[in-house]
């Protein structure tokens, strides 16, 4: 099942994985192995007062998996007028149309799931990022952005839920994409200095 599963994310152009949901307590760790960055943002604050919050309250079914899924995103570029001068934008995949994407993706996933008698729910709190590369779907770079291989850096993560039985299949360590290791083009090109070799991740009060 988890199979036909994954071949539908195919068919919707997109690419998934599931993991037991046993899985949460890494993802858990992770966050709380955050607390050792420094400096310590309020970024970082909310993420780990959120641990309680991964999965989504008021559920109708007992979640057994954990679901990523990464789409490839269009790029949008907005134009911006100022005496006179044009100035364009380029908006972050992360926040165009976000929500009805999401809702996308549930909406073809319970419709597979519906006829087996499982169900799906978005898990917006889970660290989507983090449960992406774990599973083999993404890669860090050193500027904390998530690629992946097929689709490059312009992607969607969403995170779900499902009380569909998941086998352990691959949980990969977190680590840099290779060409990271001996590069610093986003480092010095940062015009806030919000990228720091020394962290994890990304100073995200200065970003």
């Amino acid at each position: 099942m988890i199979q036909g599963l994954l071949n539908e994310f195919n068919l919707h152009g997109d690419r998934g994985m599931a993991v037991p949901l046993s899985r949460i307590d890494d993802l858990k760790q992770d966050v709380m192995n955050l607390k050792n960055e420094e400096p310590y943002t309020g970024w970082l604050d909310w993420r780990i007062k959120s641990i309680d919050a991964f999965i989504p309250e008021g559920l109708c079914f007992k979640p057994q998996s954990l679901i990523s899924v990464i789409s490839p995103s269009t790029k949008i570029i907005l134009q911006f007028n100022y005496n006179g001068k044009a100035y364009h934008c380029t908006v972050p995949p992360t926040y165009a149309d976000y929500r009805s994407h999401d809702e996308r993706i549930l909406k073809y996933v319970n419709e597979y799931l519906k006829p087996l008698g499982f169900m799906a729910a978005i898990a917006y709190r889970l660290p989507q990022k983090l449960l992406a590369v774990h599973c083999g779907l993404g890669l860090y770079g050193r500027n904390n952005i998530c690629y992946n291989e097929e689709f490059g850096s312009y992607i969607k993560v969403s995170s779900y839920v499902s009380d569909l039985p998941s086998d352990e299949t691959k949980w990969l360590p977190i680590h840099f994409m290779d060409q990271c290791k001996n590069c610093n083009s986003c480092e010095s090109s940062c015009p806030t200095n919000a990228i720091d070799t020394t962290r994890q991740i990304i100073d995200a009060d200065n970003a």
